[in-house]
């Protein structure tokens, strides 16, 4: 019991800690930190709850009305979460009173127990706590409505960082994924804790048995904490610097262009791109393609997206591929492009245009079907170069 209540306490000090830090940090007006905090905060009373029955022989006694207000900001996380993973993906996103609808399970949540809990004196509230209030069904119920509630604005907190990341695609031709991660991290840490409460829930209602023991629930918890903490330290710019300017849904439905126009456009790119090589530079994207081919954005994406039925992103790496596998075959056997010293593939793979290792190799397996170092055995086997299209 001293070791899980000691994970509670180091991991209540750490979310608010942590909380501090987002609201004290010179861009703690950042809507994205705030709402962060909201969630840290709102994480640490509902785990006082916890700490409370592990004391409940005083608490009972002394201090019964602290008893059910903690899981009344379960009812916030789900809100709070999703609307942080809105404000890192959204362009001047602002709160209004419409978002305070997403607020009113927890006021109705407050209310019920106001009138089945708190409205009555310490000796009552002492004595129905005793008596296992508000019973086992009772209970369960309770707990499935919270579980139930985070469920919802977890999945749709996944449907906003999917969306997210297809817009990207479609827009950059290297995506920088540390914000990306960073909330696919908060959202798989949470969800673990979400799976095996959940699954404590219902055995235990069923069967009065805990298949996943709570103090390694707890130790998850420590962890994942202790994970938030380290991100916080090694990953600053994701909540210190302004966001990245966020990527809107490009919308031709209304203005369709036929198929002829499209291939004209394809095809006045795709001489381009083998010209001028733009791709070599990791941060192009749409737009600047589209000023120097004198195209709207709207008309290259149609292209792209229904003549090859692919997104920019794969596209511009598709150029970049073929450039690397040309390095590669010029380097083989010590000797670069024009006689110059043999490069590295990491230096390959940043001279074509890639801004990391793990794209690279993610977007060369796609379209070669193999590996660069399988590639390069190949190279060096065959006296012939392999084709390089």
């Amino acid at each position: 019991m001293f070791i899980y209540e000691t994970f509670i306490k180091i991991s209540i000090l750490q979310f608010l800690l942590f909380a501090v830090f987002l609201l004290t940090s010179r861009h703690r007006k950042l809507l994205s930190n705030r709402l962060l905090a909201i969630f840290l905060v709102s994480k640490v009373l509902c785990y006082l709850q916890d700490f409370f029955w592990i004391h409940h022989e005083y608490t009972l006694a002394h201090l019964p009305f602290l008893f059910y207000i903690g899981p009344a900001f379960d009812l916030v996380l789900g809100p709070a979460l999703y609307f942080h993973i809105q404000s890192l993906t959204k362009d001047n996103m602002c709160l209004t009173m419409k978002h305070m609808a997403h607020m009113v399970p927890f006021f109705i949540y407050l209310a019920v127990m106001g009138v089945l809990f708190h409205q009555f004196d310490t000796v009552t509230k002492t004595a129905l706590l005793k008596n296992g209030f508000p019973g086992v069904t009772g209970l369960f119920v309770h707990d499935l409505v919270l579980y139930l509630h985070f469920l919802v604005y977890t999945t749709a907190s996944l449907i906003k960082i999917h969306g997210y990341q297809t817009r990207l695609k479609n827009h950059y031709s290297s995506i920088k994924q540390k914000r990306i991660n960073w909330i696919i991290f908060l959202i798989s840490g949470f969800m673990v804790i979400w799976i095996s409460g959940s699954v404590n829930l219902v055995t235990g209602y069923l069967f009065h048995a805990l298949v996943i023991p709570w103090p390694m629930i707890i130790f998850t918890i420590f962890i994942f904490a202790n994970g938030i903490i380290l991100t916080g330290l090694y990953s600053q710019d994701i909540f210190l610097a302004v966001p990245d300017k966020p990527v809107e849904k490009i919308k031709y439905e209304k203005n369709r262009i036929d198929q002829g126009s499209l291939q004209q456009i394809l095809s006045a790119i795709g001489t381009l791109m083998k010209e001028k090589k733009p791709y070599l530079n990791p941060d192009f994207n749409l737009q600047v393609l589209s000023d120097r081919a004198g195209i709207k954005p709207h008309a290259i994406s149609q292209a792209i997206n229904t003549c090859l039925r692919k997104n920019f992103y794969d596209y511009i790496n598709e150029f970049r591929i073929m450039e690397s596998k040309r390095l590669l075959i010029h380097n083989v056997n010590g000797r670069g492009e024009n006689g110059s010293a043999k490069k590295t593939v990491l230096e390959i793979l940043y001279e074509a245009g890639f801004n990391s290792k793990s794209t690279f190799h993610r977007a060369f397996k796609k379209q070669t079907g193999t590996t660069p170092t399988y590639f390069l055995k190949s190279i060096t086997k065959n006296t012939t170069s392999p084709s390089i299209s």
